[in-house]
């Protein structure tokens, strides 16, 4: 899920130089510098809801409320500190920091009940391609945006080639089990009746 969730971040960053100018309003121009920023911090918020289900699992809801209070006073905190200095990216970047650190304390917290393996090469290739992706977001070079979209494209694809062909083959049995297909000559025509 951490790789799915990840690469799909990613993804609607590199995407975002094309899609940005057709969805959206030029008045709201300024939102889109800080766009890579907050999908940082949606990452790490998927990165904590996966932990919550740990919680939840162990019967622990305790825990996420408490680390829920933690992150959003950590957050108002930051806010408030930062607004004077960097006015709008205050938001973004308090999000960030607050998400990461409970995103942190619940991984070595989780650990004392069960073991979570996080394999480090699909961390360390994750945040390249979020660096990759973010300094062409911002080059603004055609070209190069093109490049890195197919690039992420490409190794989200394979890092998760496992979990989308397992998807496939579930949406198609699930088909295959929903709906039967009958062929009848009604007049000469041929009709494809669904049960």
């Amino acid at each position: 899920m951490f790789k799915l969730f990840m690469c799909t971040a990613v993804g609607i960053i590199a995407s975002l130089p094309f899609a940005f100018p057709v969805l959206i309003n030029s008045k709201f121009q300024e939102a889109y510098k800080i766009i890579p920023i907050f999908m940082l911090s949606s990452m790490l918020n998927v990165v904590v809801g996966l932990y919550s289900v740990v919680y939840v699992a162990l019967k622990k809801t305790k825990e996420i409320a408490k680390t829920s209070i933690y992150s959003g006073i950590i957050n108002i905190v930051m806010h408030i500190l930062l607004i004077k200095f960097i006015g709008l990216y205050a938001a973004a970047i308090s999000t960030v920091f607050a998400f990461g650190l409970i995103a942190v304390y619940r991984y070595f917290d989780i650990k004392k009940y069960i073991q979570i393996r996080l394999e480090k090469k699909w961390i360390v290739l994750i945040v390249f391609m979020y660096i990759v992706t973010c300094f062409s977001y911002y080059t603004n070079r055609t070209l190069l945006q093109i490049t890195v979209l197919l690039g992420v494209f490409i190794i989200s694809f394979v890092i998760n080639k496992s979990l989308i062909l397992l998807g496939v083959k579930l949406i198609i049995k699930k088909l295959k089990s929903e709906y039967r297909y009958r062929e009848r000559d009604i007049n000469g025509i041929s009709i494809l009746k669904i049960h």
